[in-house]
């Protein structure tokens, strides 16, 4: 697999999400942006995770480790973020 594969992968993923929060923001109320953000943001990690059983299955590994990389940097990030400033 080439690294131009592996580069417009996570480009087009790191894109879909930046059009979803852009999106969002463009068309909501300020009222219900919480929630919308927040559904938007574990249905696209649920589907990262899908997308990333699927690679691993298809022995398609660096393309499964980016998509785990990213649920990564969505998820866990700002979770840790918030303990340290909350401690």
């Amino acid at each position: 697999m080439g690294q131009k594969k592996v580069l417009y992968h996570l480009a087009i993923r790191i894109g879909i999400l930046m059009l979803l929060l852009i999106g969002l923001f463009i068309y909501e109320k300020a009222d219900s942006i919480d929630q919308v953000a927040f559904f938007l943001s574990q249905t696209y990690c649920l589907f990262l995770l899908l997308e990333m059983i699927y690679f691993f299955v298809k022995k398609n590994k660096k393309l499964g480790l980016i998509n785990l990389a990213i649920i990564i940097i969505i998820e866990i990030i700002p979770i840790l973020v918030l303990y340290l400033l909350l401690v």
